[in-house]
């Protein structure tokens, strides 16, 4: 975080242990004190606070609320001849065999999304199969190992199966806090 105008030197300060700032020794003035860099996971906060300093020994608190970086992971589902199907569903497991949600492939695209996605490890299996086709026994595993937004959107993500191709993990920024 960096704070600007007044007498203040533009210089960044960081938070400590308990996710704290404190300065000290700024002259009567107006300013305002900017996040340069999430915490990592976390979304920076876009606005900048502005206050103003009337008195000597005046204080001021603000508090910078980060939400969580999310993702949506998708994937295509085709048949043998590579033409997109519909109808087959598709869940989504944690690691430890728990379902997160299950979603259906859409009429036209083949698409199956999920979304709102945690940094976490991830199973993807078909468990519904449109009528006339087999269900595939294969279980797609991903990894979304560390988001960060700072100035770039980067999303991280480690492939642990070979058709994981088909998947595809789109970051976008979360309403969770």
């Amino acid at each position: 975080s960096s704070i600007w105008g007044g007498s203040a030197p533009s210089m960044p300060y960081t938070t400590d242990e308990n996710g704290e700032i404190n300065v000290s020794d700024l002259t009567l003035g107006s300013y305002y004190f900017q996040e340069t860099k999430a915490p990592a996971g976390h979304v920076i906060a876009e606005e900048p606070k502005s206050f103003e300093i009337k008195s000597n020994g005046a204080k001021t608190t603000f508090t910078f609320v980060n939400s969580e970086v999310r993702a949506n992971a998708k994937l295509v589902k085709n048949d043998n001849n590579s033409s997109v199907l519909a109808g087959a569903e598709f869940t989504l497991y944690l690691a430890d065999d728990s379902v997160v949600a299950t979603a259906t492939s859409e009429a036209g695209t083949g698409l199956v999304e999920f979304t709102d996605l945690a940094p976490g490890s991830y199973k993807v299996k078909e468990t519904g199969t449109p009528l006339g086709y087999v269900s595939s026994n294969a279980v797609y595993e991903f990894t979304i190992v560390y988001c960060n937004i700072d100035f770039e959107n980067k999303c991280f993500l480690t492939e642990k199966a070979e058709k994981i191709k088909t998947i595809q993990i789109f970051l976008k920024k979360g309403a969770k806090t």
